[in-house]
This record gives C-alpha cells, structure tokens and sequence, in this order.
C-alpha cells in the first residue's frame, strides 16, 4: 500500500511524500520512531498497473451499505466467506471498493479473519464496522452479525436521506429568494431608472431607495456581503482546525436554543444505536463505549463519554455517570438504568435508538415547515415591496396626465 502523508520533525518543520507500508499501522509506527509528529496520512489509489494516483480514496456510504446488506445475505444463505468475497469482487462497481475487496479477498484466502482483513482499511471500515465482525468472529455468529451490521448502515443511511429531505426545502426556498431580488435589482430596476428620471417627477421615498441600491450601492453592497462571508467561512474553517476553536464551536452548538437539543439529540442517536448494535454483537461494554466515542463528533460529548469509560473501569454503572453528566435526558439514563438491571442492555439502547432517531427526524421536519412559510413570506415581502416601489411613481404620472 502507498500512503501520502504531512509530518513535522523535532525542529518543527513540515514534510510530506509518500511511502510504502504494508498496512497502515505499520506506516504510523515507522513515522513516530524516526521522531515525527504525524499532521496528515492517506492511503492512495492505485490504477490496474499498481501506480499510485494522487487522490485519496473514496467509498461513499451507499456503497458500504450496499457490500454489507449483499455479503449479509450471501453469508446467512449459507455461502462460505470466501466465495461470498469473490461474488461481491465481481458485483462492486466503484473502483475504489473494488480494489479494496479484492485485496481483503486476498488477505482472507491467506488465512487472516474477515475484521483483520477490513480493519487494513480504516478509511473505508469505521471502527464499528470492523469491531463488529470482530466479535461475530469469535462467537461464530458471523452471518447473524453481518446482518445486525447491514441493518444498522440501512437505517443509518435511510436516517441520512430523511435530514437532507427536512433542510433541502428551506435551503432551496433562501438561494431562491436571494436569486429573484438580485435579478430584480440588476435587471429590472435599471429599466425603470431611465423612464423615471426621463419623467423628472418627485419620488417617493421607497423608489428613491430601490433605485439607490440598484446603483453603484448594489455593487458595493454585494462585494461587502461577499468579503464578510469568505471571512466568516476562513474563521470557521480554522477554528475547526484547531483544538481549542473545535471545542469552544461544539461547546456554542450545545448552548445555542434550537440548535443545542437537535446537537443533544444527534449525539443521542450516534451513542444508543452504535453502542446497541455492538453489543448485541458480542462486544464488550468498554470496547464498545470507545468505539461509540469515535462515532460522535462533538467535542463535548466525546469528553463525556470518556469520561463514563473511566467510571466504568472504576466500577461504576452506565446509567450513574451518563446521568451526572447533564447531557443526556433522565428518560434514556432511566432506562439504561432499567436495562443493566435486567440484564437486557442491548435490546434497551436499540429502542432507545429507534426513538432518538424519529425524535430528532419529527423535530427536523417540524422545524423544516416552521421555516417555510417565514421563507415564502420573506420572499412575498421582498417582490411585493419592490413592485410597490415601482409602481407608485407611475400611478403618480398617470394621476398627473390625467389632469
């Protein structure tokens, strides 16, 4: 395998090439012996001829979904692995999967497990993923894991569909509004300009404004909003780049009125339905605690996390420190609490699952349609109060030849 990487040496200076490792462990071993602090590291593509090509490669989620749900299928009809990753070799059609399955074909035919296989490949099998073979591995229910795991990607991806559904809309209806006023102001407007002032008759003062702005003022205007918005998207896109920026941004949307309970409850959703899934595959509860904490963005809840993984090891409940955190509504801490006590934690955080992902769906789409008609009625404002100011000079010289 080759890998690009960005290093730093002990003076501080910035490296970069690429390298030959067999796996990508191997590679991170290498760099932090010779001393290097490691910035960035990528597997490359490689072409039918093994060359390298200078981009990263890229499974899309769909694509993951789709090998599962197929391999899923294949393993509980009873195939053998092996013959299961041949099929899949030739029914994958990106070409970066593919390449990817035929060299985790090749490690399985050479003795290694299926998660050791995949686990080769941390840029297209998450953690989660490859824990769960895992796991399915050694209890020898690999098919049945298999199948937990196509079932969990289907729902997340049918969870994914269903928030861009909830925001497309809005979105759509906002660069639609922002279309039609500059439209007006560089096309429209200017038309009238010349018949008005050709007339030489008084203004009113809405006119005098919109025809103002749709001067030299637009132009300005326009280039200020455009200067503020690459600087606000310079500033975000450094703030995340840095510890300190990613906690304070993670630590506002958690503050934020609207914003800081759909963030709650998205957390919620990445922390019962991963760790649900993991468990019923067999994972050890602090295993899988560690591998949802990586599934969780936010940087806040990933310290809460860690922190419940310390209580844990203590000794401690799952419930005790998830309800000490404030984080999480008594209502799940309740029933993770129910669940460990009657031993059915992982049927427990499935349905707790179920339910965080249609709250956080039905609070999306409701937010959704309250946003809509404030969206039509800025538009209707905006189109209206323009014909209004074009309009009312005319009637003014029509009232004027009339006399």
């Amino acid at each position: 395998m080759r890998f690009r990487y960005q290093v730093r040496d002990t003076a501080g200076t910035a490296r970069g090439g690429v390298l030959e490792a067999d796996h990508k462990e191997a590679m991170i071993a290498g760099l932090l012996q010779q001393g290097y602090a490691i910035i960035a590291l990528k597997e490359m593509a490689v072409d039918q001829s093994g060359r390298a090509l200078h981009r990263p490669i890229r499974v899309e989620s769909r694509e993951l979904a789709s090998f599962t749900g197929q391999l899923a299928v294949m393993l509980t009809a009873g195939l053998p692995l092996l013959n299961s990753l041949h099929i899949l070799l030739q029914q994958t059609r990106g070409r970066d999967l593919q390449r990817i399955v035929e060299r985790v074909t090749s490690d399985v035919r050479s003795g290694s497990g299926l998660g050791d296989a995949l686990g080769q490949h941390p840029q297209v099998f998450p953690p989660i993923y490859v824990n769960t073979i895992r796991a399915g591995e050694a209890s020898g229910t690999l098919d049945t894991v298999v199948l937990q795991l196509s079932s969990h990607l289907g729902k997340f991806e049918t969870f994914n569909r269903k928030l861009k559904s909830a925001s497309a809309y809005p979105i759509f209806t906002a660069l639609l509004a922002v279309a039609i006023m500059v439209m007006m102001m560089t096309f429209v407007i200017p038309r009238f300009a010349g018949v008005f002032e050709a007339s030489g008759a008084q203004l009113p003062w809405l006119t005098r404004v919109l025809l103002n702005a749709a001067g030299s003022g637009l132009e300005q205007m326009m280039l200020v909003f455009l200067g503020m918005a690459g600087l606000m998207l310079l500033l975000v896109k450094y703030s995340f780049r840095i510890e300190g920026g990613r906690r304070w941004m993670d630590s506002l949307k958690l503050k934020m009125p609207v914003i800081g309970d759909l963030e709650k409850k998205r957390i919620m959703v990445a922390l019962t339905s991963t760790l649900g899934m993991l468990l019923q595959a067999g994972v050890p509860l602090l295993k899988a605690l560690q591998v949802a904490a990586g599934t969780i963005t936010n940087y806040q809840g990933r310290e809460v996390l860690q922190n419940v993984i310390r209580s844990i090891s203590a000794g401690e409940s799952l419930a005790v420190p998830l309800r000490q955190s404030g984080l999480f509504p008594p209502m799940l801490t309740d029933m993770i609490a129910v669940g460990e006590a009657t031993g059915s934690l992982d049927t427990v955080l499935g349905q707790l699952a179920e339910y965080c992902e249609r709250e956080l769906t039905d609070r999306l789409e409701n937010l959704a349609r309250m946003i809509e008609p404030l969206l039509i009625l800025l538009v209707a404002v905006m189109v209206g109060g323009i014909v209004i100011a074009l309009l009312l000079p005319m009637m003014n010289m029509v009232s004027l030849v009339g006399m």
